[in-house]
């Protein structure tokens, strides 16, 4: 492929025939005519002598002008333009793809095998992990309140048990449809089962259903804590133990509207907790064909990356 290069940057210089503009030093600003001629024969100069007028600002000693006055504008266009070839053709670019490719594929396995073992571990030191909370029905009593009004007492069964591990207390919030919420602590070891009564506070409307034969409460619940042998398991406590940008990542998949990308996501994920050298595919071929691209020109390489310091 450098052979190639060669034979095309050479033939590039000879069509451009010995009185061309191009044959001029980059040192030499071209006259507005003779940038007009070779613009429209090409182009794609007008962006190779955009690039000769911003290195004017750097050339500002005779050691720079004597290393940078071999370099003609048309030695320089043909460097720029095989360059632009190669890196669309290049079997050395080619093989960096691929390459990266393989980097890439092997990190986002990484990535979701570090995605899993977190939701794993939320999954295991979540509280509804621990002991289930289940709604087994309700005894109803006619009473007389404080208003000496008739009222229905209705006293709620509700079943705790204990799915891995004794639990050595729980605190949940429940409520029933459109009642109110309420907290309860239960400081009682529960080995395996415990039924508990609560008293529901319930509006009148929703107690006329709950009494009738043919109808059950239905009962929403949120643990918050959960002790177990010594140990609090909170789902906040938990997040908070995961990386920032794995827990954005598991929240993403959870609801497809959250607002980051999962793309982008995954790629901070390698950065942060796999590999921080990690660079998108353009920037990982730019940089590693560097000597590529320095052995076909190594003059004309130097004057591109030249920015006023020898």
């Amino acid at each position: 492929m450098y052979r190639l290069l060669v034979v095309y940057l050479i033939a590039s210089l000879v069509l451009l025939g010995c009185s061309s503009p191009l044959e001029k030093s980059v040192l030499e600003p071209l006259e507005p005519k003779e940038l007009d001629k070779v613009a429209g024969e090409d182009n794609s100069f007008l962006a190779t002598y955009s690039i000769v007028e911003g290195k004017w600002n750097y050339i500002n000693t005779p050691q720079d002008s004597a290393r940078w006055a071999p370099i003609t504008y048309g030695r320089l266009h043909s460097y720029l333009k095989a360059r632009q070839s190669a890196e669309l053709n290049s079997p050395l670019l080619a093989g960096l793809g691929r390459e990266w490719d393989e980097m890439d594929r092997r990190a986002n396995i990484s990535v979701d095998s570090i995605i899993s073992d977190w939701k794993n571990f939320l999954a295991d030191n979540s509280p509804d992990s621990l002991v289930s909370i289940v709604y087994q029905g309700a005894e109803f009593e006619r009473i007389r309140n404080i208003g000496n009004k008739i009222d229905t007492l209705v006293k709620a069964s509700i079943r705790l048990t204990a799915l891995r591990h004794r639990i050595d207390s729980v605190k949940f919030s429940y409520s029933f449809a459109d009642s109110l919420g309420s907290y309860i602590s239960v400081d009682r070891r529960i080995d395996s089962t415990l039924v508990i009564k609560v008293y529901p506070t319930l509006p009148p409307s929703l107690k006329k259903i709950a009494c009738s034969s043919d109808s059950t409460l239905q009962m929403q619940y949120r643990l918050h804590y959960v002790y177990s042998d010594g140990v609090a398991y909170n789902t906040d406590s938990s997040r908070q133990r995961i990386p920032e940008v794995v827990l954005a990542m598991i929240d993403y998949g959870v609801n497809p509207n959250f607002p980051s990308d999962s793309v982008h996501l995954r790629k901070m994920i390698i950065k942060e907790l796999i590999n921080p050298g990690y660079i998108h595919r353009s920037a990982y071929l730019r940089l590693n064909a560097q000597e590529y691209y320095r052995q076909t020109d190594s003059l004309v390489y130097s004057y591109l990356n030249f920015s006023g310091d020898l």
